[in-house]
């Protein structure tokens, strides 16, 4: 990375993944509404493939996609948009389990575990050095304060919250590996090409599971426009986080995802109505001084790097 252009990319790989986190919040609106028609690889089935064919013909469209560009992969690149899928499919199934049998509470504080900036460290070797882990513990307070209505919820678990933690690990283990695909793949096409296979690993599951493949054919309105609202969250998702995880650290872009704890507080109370309390509102001050540290200590990094 030219060492000029360093800190605007960086800065703009920042704000992709705020944008991203605020619809990874949204996402689990729609899961709610799909499950009450589909079983759960089935709606993940739906949203990975519409928002695959969305992105499929965007890109067709606005980037003039030629197909051979795809032929230029390496067996690496290959071997990891599948390996990365593959963690997503349990990921997500794990997730859309947990956000519809867990409490909601305790989901939302075990989704607040900095498992991307651990696997960061253990596997990327990223340095974790004062700014960083004041920031991860910002974060990891903050979204406890929020998610924790009351102190006896906390020691309460089943196995929603079990698949929640679960899942944490596969979808840090997704974000991170980005950083192994070349760039003879660029981050819409990784995008495209995991949400299709997504979609068709998802929809073998729910065949081989017995679940009533007429379910696809009986939608109504408000089932087919969530399922479009679902696909065109997925797949921008797909392309934010990918773009992110390419110039960002791993402990950074996990310190800024903890925002998803205080969308979630915000649409809580403009969607569900639900009023925060006083420490609700302190978790999210926490929140955003994690953000904001996280962020700091990013441009702290490129000014020493353009320093040298």
């Amino acid at each position: 990375m030219n060492k000029k252009t360093a800190p605007k990319i960086k800065n703009i790989a920042i704000v992709l993944v705020v944008i991203s986190a605020f619809l990874n919040t949204t996402m689990g609106i729609w899961v709610r509404i799909l499950g009450s028609h589909f079983a759960n690889f089935q709606q993940i089935c739906a949203r990975s493939l519409m928002g695959g064919l969305l992105g499929l013909i965007v890109y067709t469209v606005v980037r003039k996609l030629k197909y051979k560009d795809f032929l230029k992969m390496t067996g690496k690149d290959a071997f990891f948009i599948l390996i990365r899928t593959l963690s997503l499919v349990v990921g997500i199934g794990l997730y859309t389990y947990a956000i519809r049998a867990g409490n909601f509470s305790n989901v939302n504080m075990i989704y607040a575990l900095p498992t991307t900036a651990i696997l960061g460290v253990f596997i990327l070797k990223e340095k974790l050095t004062l700014m960083k882990s004041l920031a991860i513990v910002f974060g990891f307070i903050g979204i406890m304060l929020i998610s924790v209505k009351s102190l006896g919820s906390v020691t309460v678990f089943g196995f929603g919250e079990l698949a929640a933690l679960a899942s944490t690990f596969f979808y840090s283990y997704n974000y991170i590996t980005r950083k192994f695909i070349s760039k003879a793949v660029n981050n819409e096409e990784i995008a495209v090409i995991g949400a299709l296979l997504l979609g068709i690993i998802a929809f073998a599951i729910s065949v081989f599971s017995g679940n009533n493949i007429n379910n696809f054919f009986t939608i109504d309105w408000t089932i087919a426009l969530t399922i479009l609202a679902a696909g065109v969250t997925f797949i921008l998702i797909g392309v934010l986080n990918n773009y992110g995880f390419q110039y960002l650290e791993a402990i950074t872009a996990n310190n800024l995802f903890t925002l998803e704890s205080l969308f979630g507080l915000l649409i809580g109370v403009s969607l569900y109505r639900e009023p925060p309390t006083p420490v609700s509102l302190v978790g999210g001050i926490l929140v955003v001084s994690s953000a904001l540290l996280a962020n700091y200590s990013e441009k702290y990094e490129i000014e020493n790097e353009m320093d040298l």
